[in-house]
């Protein structure tokens, strides 16, 4: 919860859940992008055992992405 509210006070874009179709597989993600656009993207594998969220709260890759201009995604599976 600390690292939650650490990324709300610095003003980072909250995240937001998506989903694409790939080959008949819906696939879903959370994503954190810039306002300004076109924008890198990096996409940030979890482990089994964790999930979306505790990338996103538990990792520091929100913040970096806010500070550096570009889009975060991180599977939701």
């Amino acid at each position: 919860m600390l690292a939650l509210a650490g990324v709300l006070a610095l003003g980072v874009a909250p995240a937001a859940a998506d989903s694409l179709l790939v080959n008949g597989t819906t696939r879903t993600f959370v994503l954190q992008a810039p306002a300004t656009r076109p924008a890198p993207l990096v996409i940030v594998l979890h482990g089994k055992t964790q999930s979306s969220d505790d990338m996103m709260t538990r990792t520091s890759w929100p913040l970096i992405a806010k500070r550096d201009g570009f889009a975060v995604a991180i599977p939701m599976d």
